[in-house]
């Protein structure tokens, strides 16, 4: 029997079994999730129907809000007290009093900084706590406004658009492809990780990957092993999933994005080689300005800038 000599072993031969997969230029429906929407759907149109019959209601913005002292752009009332950062939402609901939360969080952070400094530099006047939120209230316009001071601005739409260019590449690849000449996918963390780090992807993989439905299940083993030295084979499989992600996400998968958006810009303040850095920024553009999640975009270190492309 030969053996694999100066190189990484190659993943079990029984994983590389053939199948036919049809796929007819599309992705197959999962009917469960298709269920689920259109739940949260009926959901969201009830609870807007209501308050569209109330007296002074209005169907664009929610009451005031006593914190971020804004409308609420969604008119739905979102509990927080109880809210389970631990599993991921089961819905839309959910996934916002998740976000609504982390943000209000950092908001009280930012507030106690922003009195401490206050007091510190000896300042005295007007220090109601209305005039501080009003400061350091993070929504789009101010996010947006901290990046172009920086001059960020412009290295994120770079990022971007470079993904969408590969999420293209992508779909023409899928929209062309009538079978699937499949591998046997791997079934444990350690399975996946021993065939992504000893195999560079290739699309055929991909395609098959996000046709099982195993793509969000990948994301949250990226989260875990993305980590400041990152495997060369296992940076092309990040990306690369990333590229065939659907464009909408339920609520629960939108989650799991935003988590391995958060990883990386915590591993942004580590210190990083200038590939590692670079990876970990294209995550974080992508979670950050492709799927929305634009407040952990805020305070992006301007060293960032250096990245060369």
């Amino acid at each position: 029997m030969s053996q694999n000599c100066g190189g990484p072993r190659p993943y079990p031969v029984g994983i590389f079994k053939k199948q036919k997969t049809s796929l007819h230029g599309h992705k197959n429906v999962n009917r469960a999730d298709t269920n689920e929407n259109n739940t949260i759907d009926r959901t969201i149109n009830s609870q807007l129907s209501r308050n569209t019959t109330k007296p002074g209601s209005d169907i664009v913005k929610g009451p005031l809000d006593p914190i971020f002292g804004q409308h609420r752009a969604f008119p739905i009332s979102i509990e927080t007290a109880n809210v389970n950062f631990s599993k991921n939402p089961s819905s839309a609901i959910e996934y916002l009093a998740q976000v609504r939360l982390e943000a209000a969080m950092a908001t009280r952070m930012a507030i106690g900084k922003e009195a401490d400094y206050e007091t510190n530099a000896g300042k005295h006047g007007n220090t109601d706590i209305d005039m501080n939120i009003e400061k350091i209230t993070t929504n789009d316009n101010i996010v947006d406004s901290q990046l172009k001071i920086l001059g960020i601005c412009e290295v994120l739409d770079s990022f971007t658009e470079e993904y969408k260019v590969m999420r293209k590449k992508y779909a023409e690849y899928r929209s062309q492809l009538a079978e699937l000449n499949a591998i046997e996918l791997p079934e444990t963390q350690k399975e996946w990780k021993y065939f992504i780090f000893n195999n560079e992807p290739k699309y055929d993989f991909v395609a098959q990957i996000i046709e099982e439905g195993q793509h969000m299940k990948l994301m949250v083993y990226f989260t875990k092993w993305l980590n400041t030295k990152m495997d060369r084979n296992f940076e092309k499989w990040l990306i690369m999933v990333l590229e065939a992600l659907d464009q909408y996400l339920s609520p629960s998968d939108l989650s799991v994005v935003r988590g391995l958006g958060k990883k990386a810009r915590k591993q942004l303040r580590n210190s990083l080689d200038d590939r590692n850095r670079k990876i970990m920024f294209e995550v974080l553009t992508v979670t950050g300005k492709f799927y929305g999640q634009r407040d952990l975009l805020e305070d992006i270190d301007e060293t960032l800038l250096n990245q060369k492309r």
